[in-house]
C-alpha cells in the first residue's frame, strides 16, 4: 500500500472526509507493527511520505504540513493518530516544533484540544509540568465555556506521572474557576440547576446537545474523585455541602448519577 502512494496523495488523503479514517487506519497499522516486521528498505514507509523532512528547517515541509492540520476538523483526527502512536523520537520533535511553545493557546481552541488532549497523554513528567504552567492562566476561560476535557487529562495524567504539586495546583485554580463555595461547585461544575434538570418521564427522546457541558461536568468530577488528595476531597466536600433534595435530583438524572455512584466506592 505503501508503495502505490505518494507524497501528495497521502496530503489529500488527510483532509478527505472518506479518505482520512482510511489514513488513520493504515497509519496505525504501520506504526504498532514498526517493532514486528522490518519494512523493506527500497520502500518508504506512509509515515515517512507524510513527515519527508527535518521538523528543525525553517522551510521544512511536515511541519508545515502538520501545523496545517492542528484546526482542520478533519485532518486533525490523522493528526492525534499521529501524535498517539509514532515513535518517542518523531514524537518529541512534533511537540517540540509544534505544540511547545503554543499548547495553551492550542489548548483553548475546541478542534486543537483534542489534539492537545493526545499530546498531554505522552509527555514526560517534566514536559507535563511545563504544559501546566502554560495552561493554567486558561482554565478559568475553560470551564466558562465547559471545555473541561484538557482539565480532566492534565489532572489525570499528574496523577499517572505522581506530580503531586501540579495535582495540588490544578485542583486551587479549579476550586477558584468555580467560585470557591462548597455548596454550588458541584452544581456549576456539572451545569446542574435544580429543579430544572429533574427527568421528565414523558421526553424519551435523547438529551439535546447542550447536555454535553453537563457530561462533561461529570466526567471531570468523577475523575477528580479518582484521584487521592485535594481532588477527591474537593468534590467529597462538595457532595456533602448539598441539601438533601439536591442529592436526590442529582441521582436521577442520568449524568450525574455517576458522580455519586463514584463518590460511595470504598477507598482504602
Amino acid at each position: 500500500t505503501a508503495a502505490g502512494l505518494d507524497t501528495s496523495f497521502i496530503h489529500v488523503l488527510a483532509t478527505h472526509p472518506t479518505g482520512n479514517p482510511t489514513m488513520q487506519l493504515l497509519l496505525e497499522l504501520e506504526l504498532t507493527q514498526q517493532n514486528k516486521q522490518k519494512p523493506s528498505s527500497e520502500v518508504l514507509s506512509i509515515i515517512q511520505k507524510l513527515l519527508p523532512d527535518d521538523f528543525s528547517a525553517s522551510d521544512s515541509k511536515s511541519a508545515s504540513f502538520i501545523n496545517g492540520l492542528i484546526y482542520d476538523p478533519i485532518g486533525s483526527r490523522l493528526l492525534e493518530t499521529i501524535v498517539t502512536f509514532a515513535p518517542g523520537k518523531l514524537f518529541k520533535q512534533i511537540y517540540r516544533t509544534t505544540f511547545k511553545e503554543r499548547i495553551a493557546s492550542l489548548a483553548r481552541n475546541e478542534t486543537a484540544s483534542f489534539v492537545v488532549i493526545k499530546v498531554l497523554e505522552r509527555l514526560s513528567k517534566a514536559d507535563l509540568e511545563e504544559a501546566i504552567t502554560s495552561i493554567i492562566p486558561q482554565i478559568p476561560g475553560l470551564i466558562e465555556r465547559s471545555r473541561t476535557n484538557v482539565i480532566k487529562t492534565l489532572l489525570e495524567r499528574c496523577n499517572a506521572r505522581s506530580a503531586t504539586e501540579s495535582i495540588a495546583l490544578l485542583t486551587a485554580t479549579i476550586a477558584e474557576s468555580y467560585g470557591s463555595d462548597a455548596s454550588t461547585l458541584l452544581l456549576k461544575m456539572a451545569n446542574f440547576k435544580p429543579g430544572a434538570n429533574a427527568p421528565d418521564p414523558s421526553i424519551t427522546s435523547k438529551p439535546p446537545h447542550s447536555d454535553l457541558s453537563m457530561l462533561h461536568g461529570s466526567l471531570l468530577a468523577q475523575a477528580m474523585l479518582n484521584i487521592p488528595g485535594p481532588p477527591s476531597t474537593l468534590i467529597q466536600e462538595a457532595i456533602i455541602a448539598l441539601q438533601p433534595q439536591t442529592v436526590i435530583q442529582l441521582a436521577s438524572a442520568t449524568s450525574t448519577s455517576h458522580i455519586l455512584q463514584c463518590a460511595l466506592l470504598p477507598t482504602y
